[in-house]
């Protein structure tokens, strides 16, 4: 994960699709304690690919919102290989960290007091087919 483009106050769009291409999910978020003491913010997402073709490739935002304002981002990008390519209708499940050392200050003691008032929307920013072809925002 890299810190993404999404600044404050950005408008964010509920959607969190590409129409009949895929569609991800958050289906966990938790803190967890290391036993050295640090703290990360974990996340599950359920990936699914909707589309007729098997993905490649599929990048998102991960954008965390409190109180409807923006307190962090990221960008994933998940790439599979070719053995293991998502297969339409096929389900993929990934589970993401983020360390307590890459929270922004402010955002800090959210992440770590308000937990499950964090809301993480997942923007789709492209989708690449195993035949080459590409989707994107």
């Amino acid at each position: 994960m890299t810190l993404a483009d999404v600044f404050p106050h950005s408008s964010i769009k509920p959607n969190i699709q590409i129409p009949f291409s895929a569609e991800i999910r958050v289906i966990s978020q938790n803190m967890q304690r290391e036993p050295d003491g640090t703290i990360s913010f974990a996340t599950t997402y359920s990936i699914q690919n909707q589309s007729k073709k098997s993905i490649q490739q599929v990048a998102w935002y991960a954008v965390y919102t409190f109180n409807d304002r923006i307190i962090d981002n990221r960008f994933i990008n998940l790439k599979f290989n070719q053995f293991n390519i998502l297969k339409p209708q096929q389900r993929y499940y990934l589970s993401t960290l983020l360390p307590e050392e890459e929270m922004a200050a402010f955002s800090k003691n959210i992440f770590t007091n308000e937990t499950k008032s964090i809301r993480i929307k997942p923007i789709i920013k492209f989708i690449q087919f195993d035949d080459g072809s590409i989707v994107s925002r």
